[in-house]
């Protein structure tokens, strides 16, 4: 600054605008220069791992900020089973997909978990990835510049391999629970990008992923992904017949009941055809569809009889019941508590009707001392003799087996 008489703050501007453009630069390492770019300084980074994991920072490099680790172990338990392959007949580019699998997550031979850890530790310390442990599974992130090198280091046929690898590794994945769903959403919309170089497999996954944010974003992608199936493969065909049924769950979603209820019952029937009618992908579409007409009643009765009819809570108390035998506890405390909340206001405290969906809501929720109290206003109300009494007393046991089981 003496030599040139230039002002601090002119010297600075300069200064910046030079580690701009030295970071943004793609030169090779020049040691007369006295230049070290980025992209030379993650070369000579790159020269210190080995080959597969070299392979390992390509793949990740297709993936969005704070991806799951969990998804990529959840994958690699459905591409790299025995089972997976006995099952769905893959062809070369899927037998190609786990070859470049195996490569990278396989190393002499065996699949260890722990090593994969050990090499997210080992790229961490060599600041190519982050990484926010949640207890659960690791979030990893890649720097958009860090992404760039890696990529920019093969060419365009490589890269479209890597990156179908890292959307049908993706894919294999169920959506994640909770929280850490959420960072699955962001995944998906990057790989919707790439829409036509997908499997079916893998567009299915970015429609249940979308449907996280929204039945609304994902329905246009499945009716897509339906028109091009029945266009290359039939309406009868079981890709078909699985884009049919992402179509139904969308509308479901939507409670358009009338909508997926039809498209509900032309899974079923061919999934019997094809399938059989004890086969778990056959019951579990049967079940769907009876649980759409049951919204669907609870839904007209509400409108045609009123919320407050008794009919209507009869209607209401069924659906909670199908909610719990497929697993769908939230929705099934939600509907309880609003029944229970709609007697009380239209019928009393004191109908059968109204002990049994208390009785129902502290059993959903564990609830002992409601449970408790539930027992005791039906032995005021109907006595001890009263086959509720009974059925409050099964259920005050199942709940005090669970305390002592915990």
């Amino acid at each position: 600054m003496r030599e040139s008489s230039c002002p601090p703050t002119r010297y600075l501007d300069l200064l910046q605008t030079s580690k701009k453009r030295l970071l943004e630069s793609t030169a090779l390492y020049n040691r007369d220069m006295r230049v070290v770019p980025a992209y030379a300084a993650l070369d000579l980074t790159c020269v210190q791992l080995s080959l597969r994991v070299q392979k390992l920072v390509h793949l990740l490099s297709f993936y969005r900020a704070q991806f799951p680790l969990q998804v990529i172990l959840d994958g690699l338990k459905v591409k790299l089973s025995p089972r997976y392959f006995r099952s769905s007949k893959p062809s070369l580019k899927y037998q190609t997909l786990t070859n470049l699998l195996e490569e990278i997550f396989i190393g002499d031979a065996t699949w260890d978990e722990d090593i994969l850890r050990a090499t997210f530790t080992l790229l961490q310390n060599y600041a190519l990835i982050t990484v926010v442990d949640l207890g659960s599974t690791l979030l990893v992130s890649m720097h958009s510049l860090t992404r760039g090198w890696i990529q920019a280091k093969f060419d365009k046929k490589v890269n479209v391999r890597v990156r179908g690898t890292a959307a049908r590794l993706l894919s294999s994945s169920p959506v994640l629970p909770g929280s850490l769903s959420r960072h699955q959403l962001p995944n998906a919309k990057h790989f919707i990008s790439f829409w036509p170089e997908l499997h079916s497999n893998e567009k299915c996954y970015l429609v249940q992923t979308l449907c996280l944010e929204g039945a609304d974003q994902a329905l246009p992608f499945a009716e897509r992904q339906l028109a091009e199936l029945s266009k290359k493969k039939g309406r009868g065909s079981i890709d078909t017949t699985v884009a049919i049924a992402m179509v139904a769950s969308c509308y479901h979603n939507l409670k358009n009941y009338e909508e997926s209820i039809n498209l509900w019952q032309q899974v079923v029937e061919r999934r019997r055809k094809v399938l059989g009618p004890e086969d778990r992908d056959t019951l579990r579409a049967s079940s769907k569809s009876s649980l759409g007409l049951e919204e669907q009643l609870l839904e007209q009765q509400r409108k045609v009889l009123g919320e407050d009819h008794y009919d209507t809570f009869c209607a209401a108390i069924n659906l909670v019941a199908t909610y719990q035998s497929q697993g769908k506890t939230d929705e099934a405390i939600r509907l309880q508590q609003e029944t229970l909340a709609l007697v009380k206001k239209h019928l009393g405290m004191t109908q059968v009707i109204y002990f049994r969906s208390k009785l129902n809501l502290a059993s959903m929720q564990r609830d002992l001392q409601g449970a408790y109290a539930g027992r005791q206003l039906v032995m005021e109300t109907l006595g001890a003799g009263h086959s509720l009494y009974t059925f409050a007393n099964q259920v005050i046991a199942g709940l005090e087996q669970r305390d002592q089981l915990a």
